[in-house]
């Protein structure tokens, strides 16, 4: 059987996992993200070797923070990862390794999962939403990843919910993931006024029952999470959304769905929202994905016509 190695590389963590050809997970391998690049690719390597004296792999495909620019191959929009942020980091991990590599932005591997091993299994439009420390999206349209001209899209994220809002990492302000993400919700409960809590925004949704300004701050955060949602559906059109990161353990994020259509254009019929199955292994099982994609077109390629 075919198999290929799918790696999660985030700003604390990198993941790798030997995945065959129906989605199983036959190992996986992890460590803390090292600060130095050099370092980083050669944990990499590392981990690559590990694994390969289980099964060798036929390809690899990488879940990375932020995207590669097509024009200048330079991985961009990563400030959670500044050792690899604005270098040739896809050139960098194809020189290491003599197999096919492939690359795509961690909020699509989330959907490539789904759609492949999990929840979405089947669907040709669908939205993922990763709500972590950032708020990130991958969009299936037609059974085709939506990408852009330049490789950007989609970043709704980054899409302005509140004129002069908050501040956001990206430079501007009242974007959706500065209210939105839970590093945003935990930061706003304490600009209310709410006590500094050592579980942070999990704790913040822990007391929405007993504390007036988590209350104030989950229902502001639910109001503005249905406002952004029914923009998607207007903009995309989904048949499912599947949620992942730390925010989609949160139950109250499926139970929204009278608030959504109450925004929502042209439909009063909300698409199912459901929690990644795959859950945190959903980045590896993505990449794996990839790469197995990658090889039925280059299989099918090399066919005689």
């Amino acid at each position: 059987m075919t198999h290929v190695i799918g790696f999660d590389i985030g700003g604390t963590k990198i993941e790798a996992g030997l995945v065959d050809a129906d989605g199983r997970l036959v190992a996986t391998v992890r460590q803390a993200t090292p600060p130095q690049r050099s370092a980083l690719l050669a944990a990499m390597q590392a981990m690559v070797a590990t694994l390969s004296a289980q099964h060798r792999p036929a390809a690899i495909g990488c879940s990375i923070p932020g995207s590669l620019d097509p024009s200048t191959g330079l991985l961009r929009n990563a400030p959670n990862s500044p050792q690899i942020n604005g270098t040739p980091f896809g050139a960098d991990v194809r020189a290491l390794f003599p197999l096919p590599v492939t690359f795509d932005n961690d909020a699509n591997c989330l959907v490539r999962s789904e759609v492949r091993f999990g929840v979405a299994r089947g669907l040709t439009h669908v939205v993922g939403l990763i709500m972590g420390t950032g708020l990130g999206a991958g969009v299936l349209a037609g059974g085709h990843m939506l990408v852009g001209a330049r490789g950007l899209a989609p970043e709704p994220g980054h899409t302005v919910l509140h004129h002069a809002g908050r501040p956001c990492l990206c430079g501007n302000r009242g974007c959706a993931e500065a209210y939105l993400s839970g590093t945003a919700v935990y930061a706003r409960y304490r600009e209310a006024g709410g006590a500094s809590l050592s579980d942070g925004t999990r704790a913040v949704f822990a007391r929405y029952a007993t504390d007036p300004i988590a209350a104030r701050v989950i229902a502001e955060t639910l109001d503005l999470y249905a406002r952004f949602v029914a923009g998607l559906i207007a903009l995309y059109d989904p048949e499912m959304f599947v949620l992942g990161g730390g925010l989609s353990e949160q139950a109250l994020y499926y139970e929204q769905a009278a608030g959504i259509a109450r925004y929502a254009f042209g439909t009063d019929q909300v698409p199912p929202i459901r929690a990644a199955a795959q859950g945190p292994a959903s980045g590896k099982l993505g990449a794996a994905a990839m790469a197995l994609d990658l090889l039925a077109r280059s299989a099918t390629s090399s066919r005689p016509q």
